[in-house]
């Protein structure tokens, strides 16, 4: 990601980040369940998604950036991975 972010970025700056990158993804929450993170749309199929639940929630940011580096290589060009 952009070098402005910190070592364990938050879920909106991940989004902007990937937003910014072309690449497809959000969230919804469904109460008792967590919080629902995916990448890709409805449009053109969703990759991949998780459930968070509340107690691991900052985890989503992380998985997010990880699951977009494995499916969209291409958008990141040579950067090194974190």
């Amino acid at each position: 990601m952009s070098e402005e972010m910190s070592p364990t970025p938050d879920l909106l700056a991940v989004m902007r980040e990937l937003y910014a990158r072309e690449i497809n993804c959000g969230m919804y929450s469904f109460w008792d369940m967590g919080f629902c993170v995916f990448l890709g749309d409805e449009r053109n199929g969703i990759k991949i998604q998780r459930w968070f639940e509340i107690s691991e929630f900052d985890q989503a940011a992380a998985w997010l950036e990880q699951k977009a580096r494995e499916h969209f290589p291409e958008a990141f060009g040579s950067e090194e991975r974190r």
